[in-house]
């Protein structure tokens, strides 16, 4: 008997009620893929490992699809304006029109920049560019993954977008930075002349929410109303609400707004002595559940995290010692990406692009500012 195509059986099985439904909730999903599977007629002399490509291609295709908006929920708009949409086209169109021949640039100098590090055993792994992410939250974000993980997955951020750039990122630093010599000598002394780039203090996250201290007929209220009115806003917050938008709508700290009250990293040594016995064995996310009064005023509190103090000494660091001394090092990046690009053969076969030439130009997509790697030109 002939065996059938297993892409014939993985069209068959994607026909399969019940698809659209599942694609939202990931257990419905897999229970949706196991099904699929379990009903396809059985035959005695299926291949092990013909089974498991089976498997593995229709996850991928599910995946793609609903990541893409193929299929499920997905809408077309991104936004709607007193009922009118706003679709994802105009959204590109009017970025690429604004960003078009940048992106071009960047777009084809990632491959550039691929192939070449490809050439020459450079090439970056997917645990390079998870080290890569883990450097972003470190430095660009000072440790503070809350903030780090909401940038990531905010302002239209794609994580393949992202992981792409990084790749990019270390594939033109490795090649920027490869005959450079080093020895364990020069990184040790570098070590020692910037001890302090390496070690970091222990150290607290946290919000606060500075409460108005009310007045009563012009005059500052007695301290039991304002604990009063510092006790119902918390308790607005206990029932459910959010400690960041409160921070913004009622605290007086002038930055609220902007930071929904999060402060840090923020020294232990300089961690008010009011907020240490509450954060001692506090959860992450944990609202403190009384008003604290602190200095003049009463304050809501809410812990986020705490950093044990880091010693940075050389044998912990010194990956992050060697990419730091290579960066003083690294070839110039216009003359190293105009070269790059001379030596391609590149093609621009988009009529609204006739006439651009690729010279090596680089625009970050994700607007990355990490020392030694390409910034916007």
């Amino acid at each position: 008997m002939a065996h059938r195509d297993p892409l014939d059986e993985l069209l068959t099985m994607l026909r399969r009620p019940g698809l659209r439904d599942a694609l939202d909730d990931p257990a419905q999903l897999r229970g949706w893929a196991e099904d699929a599977l379990a009903e396809r007629p059985r035959r005695r002399h299926r291949p092990a490992a013909r089974l498991l490509v089976l498997a593995a291609a229709l996850t991928t295709v599910v995946t793609a699809l609903h990541s893409q908006g193929a299929m499920g929920p997905a809408r077309p708009e991104v936004a709607l304006v007193n009922g009118q949409p706003i679709t994802r086209g105009v959204l590109a169109e009017n970025a690429e029109q604004r960003y078009g021949a940048a992106m071009l640039e960047t777009s084809v100098m990632a491959e550039v920049l691929r192939q070449a590090a490809e050439r020459a055993g450079l090439q970056p792994t997917e645990a390079d560019i998870d080290a890569g992410l883990e450097r972003i939250r470190l430095e660009q974000f000072r440790g503070d993954t809350q903030r780090f993980e909401t940038w990531r997955h905010s302002g239209g951020r794609r994580e393949t977008v992202l992981r792409r750039e990084v790749a990019a990122q270390l594939a033109a630093f490795r090649l920027r930075s490869r005959g450079v010599k080093i020895n364990d000598a020069e990184l040790r002394t570098y070590h020692k002349e910037h001890r302090d780039r390496y070690s970091r203090p222990e150290s607290y996250f946290y919000r606060i929410i500075y409460i108005p201290w009310p007045d009563v007929e012009g005059k500052r209220a007695p301290e039991g109303q304002a604990r009063a009115k510092a006790k119902a806003e918390l308790d607005k917050i206990l029932r459910g609400g959010d400690f960041e938008a409160a921070a913004r709508l009622v605290s007086e700290d002038d930055q609220a707004e902007r930071t929904g009250g999060r402060v840090g990293p923020q020294p232990a040594e300089l961690l008010p002595e009011e907020f240490r016995p509450l954060f001692k064995d506090a959860k992450p996310g944990q609202v403190i559940t009384e008003p604290v009064m602190f200095r003049t005023r009463f304050v809501l509190l809410q812990f986020l995290s705490h950093a044990e103090p880091f010693a940075g000494e050389y044998d912990q660091v010194r990956g992050l010692v060697e990419s730091d001394f290579l960066v003083d090092k690294l070839a110039p990046q216009s003359k190293f990406m105009a070269d790059l690009a001379r030596a391609a053969k590149i093609e621009v076969v988009e009529p609204r692009y006739a006439g651009h030439v690729v010279t090596g130009h680089w625009f970050s997509p994700s607007g990355l500012t990490m020392d030694g790697w390409l910034v916007s030109e």
